[in-house]
């Protein structure tokens, strides 16, 4: 088929569809068919090879589907002329180049989601080798801490010490005074 005879079918196409027609439909010429949905009162067409596969031809439309209600909404009911979105086929190719070779296409994205998941993996394994850094330097903080403490009671205690001996101190002199004025008293 030439694209002359392409859009004949896909004009016949659209002029067999009706109201009662089903949302998702597959339809077949020759050697090509025709895969449409309906959303929202929009009717997205396309043609692909007969061995193109169906998923990835509604997936196409449904996400084209998609992009088109972001871009206009509701404002499709009002447009008055043919080619009131032809700013929207900029987006319609982005979309398009995604699914023109599915196989492909399938591998490119499992190609993204497995370097996304190794970016995951890789931050991943940075969080927990920065985790151990900060739990050895907060290990270390704490045997410091471990030290000083015991240090610190040391400290205390020859403090306290200290302390009991200053204050028994004036009682030991006054004691010792008291002794040896005794002593010289009684024993010289």
């Amino acid at each position: 088929m030439n694209f002359i005879e392409e859009k004949t079918q896909a004009k016949k196409v659209i002029k067999m569809i009706t109201p009662t027609s089903p949302n998702r439909c597959v339809l077949e010429a020759g050697d090509l068919v025709f895969f449409y949905i309906i959303e929202q009162n929009v009717l997205y067409l396309t043609l692909a090879d007969r061995r193109y596969p169906r998923r990835a031809a509604f997936k196409y439309l449904e996400e084209l589907a998609q992009a088109f209600y972001a871009e206009y909404g509701n404002a499709v009911l009002t447009f008055t002329r043919p080619y009131s979105a032809v700013a929207f086929d900029s987006k319609l190719e982005r979309i398009r180049s995604n699914y023109i070779d599915p196989q492909g296409a399938t591998l490119s994205r499992i190609n993204n989601n497995l370097q996304d998941i190794h970016n995951v993996m890789v931050q991943n394994i940075q969080d927990v080798l920065q985790r151990g850094e900060k739990m050895s330097r907060m290990e270390g903080k704490s045997q410091q801490m471990l030290t000083d403490s015991n240090l610190m009671k040391k400290y205390a205690r020859y403090t306290n010490i200290l302390a009991k001996y200053r204050a028994m101190l004036p009682l030991v002199a006054i004691a010792f005074v008291v002794i040896l004025v005794l002593y010289l008293r009684f024993f010289k």
